[in-house]
């Protein structure tokens, strides 16, 4: 997967796993069959979805932008599961891969992981030769928990009404 890594997450701290650049929206696809057993947001991980795979592993894909999938589901090999996103703790765009063992213990996903393809599903149109790191500035949480971007609370609060802007005779 050259060009497409940005990090291999195994020697971080509190990183269980790879971050995988991708552009906002492109479709996230589950690796193996299984059953979602998790699907929303997950603290610093953002939105994202676990998946229960058949072979006992469980998958995690994080920083989505939304859940494709939901709690219970059964899910195929390439079925889209969500979206990539820029919610929890991240600067941006891409797409957090771990793996983890029947017994919960992380593993080493590249050993399983072989292209960025197994779990992307872009345009074949929206792929560049290199694909840049793309920045997703800040991300706040609202009220209900949900991530939201800074400056979007505000636009989507009906009661909110901004204050008066003294004039400049108002001010002396």
């Amino acid at each position: 997967m050259p060009g497409w890594l940005s990090r291999r997450g195994l020697v971080m701290r509190d990183h269980a796993g790879v971050d995988i650049r991708a552009r906002m929206g492109w479709p996230v696809t589950a690796f193996k069959p299984g059953k979602v057993v998790r699907a929303g947001d997950n603290g610093a991980m953002g939105i994202s979805v676990d998946i229960k795979q058949d072979d006992g592993m469980t998958a995690r894909y994080g920083h989505m932008s939304k859940t494709l999938a939901k709690s219970g589901q059964r899910v195929e090999a390439g079925e889209p599961v969500g979206l990539v996103g820029c919610t929890g703790r991240t600067t941006g765009a891409h797409l957090h891969f771990g793996l983890l063992d029947a017994t919960g213990k992380a593993i080493d996903p590249l050993a399983y992981l072989h292209s960025a393809d197994e779990v992307l599903q872009p345009d074949p149109a929206d792929i560049p030769q290199v694909l840049e790191a793309q920045s997703c500035g800040p991300v706040q949480r609202g009220p209900n928990g949900h991530p939201v971007r800074l400056g979007e609370m505000l636009k989507k609060m009906d009661s909110y009404t901004p204050p008066p802007i003294p004039t400049w005779n108002e001010r002396r």
